[in-house]
Order: structure tokens, then C-alpha cells, then sequence
């Protein structure tokens, strides 16, 4: 399964940074598309995850902006480039906020 549209529509929730992000995939069962399939009841019970932040992750256009933006990096031959796919640098890891997606030219 293709977690990168799940991914890169964490990462443009405002106020959700990699800290937070991590812990919503950790606690909705390891995926980033487990967290949009997640009960909003739920999304509230983890730490740090509000009322706005959960109406947030169930909107669609939340997705929907990060295929538009899966297709214009496409397009621009920018590769997207998530915190467990093996070209993410190495060094990065050890940073406890690394971003959860890097943009690649």
C-alpha cells in the first residue's frame, strides 16, 4: 500500500509537526493511512491531538491537497521522500523532530 498521500496530508495539517505525527501513526496501528481511517474519537484520546487537529485529519481536502501535490512534484521531477523510505538521510533519524517528508531535486 502507498502511505505517501496519507503522509504528506499529515504534514500539512497546521499545528501537527513530526513529533506529533509519529505518535498519531504509532498509535493508529503504524501507518499514516490507518490515521485517516481512524474514529475522531480516538484521534483524541492521544496526546496532544485537539478537537481542530482531529476535524483536520478527517477532511478530505486534506488529501486531496497532497495528491495535487504528489502530482506537481511529479511533474517538476521532484521526488517525495518519507522518514522510513531508505534514500531518507541516515543522519536525519536521530534528530527527535526530523521531518516526516523530504522534498528531493
Amino acid at each position: 500500500m502507498n502511505d505517501l498521500p496519507f503522509l504528506l496530508a499529515l504534514s500539512f495539517i497546521p499545528k501537527l509537526g513530526p513529533v506529533s505525527g509519529r505518535s498519531l501513526i504509532s498509535y493508529c496501528g503504524g501507518t499514516a493511512e490507518a490515521v485517516f481511517a481512524t474514529p475522531k474519537g480516538k484521534l483524541l484520546k492521544v496526546p496532544g491531538i485537539g478537537e481542530i487537529t482531529a476535524e483536520a485529519i478527517l477532511e478530505q481536502e486534506t488529501l486531496t491537497k497532497a495528491e495535487e501535490e504528489i502530482d506537481r512534484c511529479e511533474k517538476l521531477g521532484i521526488q517525495i521522500v518519507p522518514y522510513d523510505h531508505s534514500s531518507y538521510p541516515r543522519e536525519l533519524t536521530y534528530i527527535f523532530d526530523a521531518p516526516l517528508i523530504l522534498y528531493q531535486k
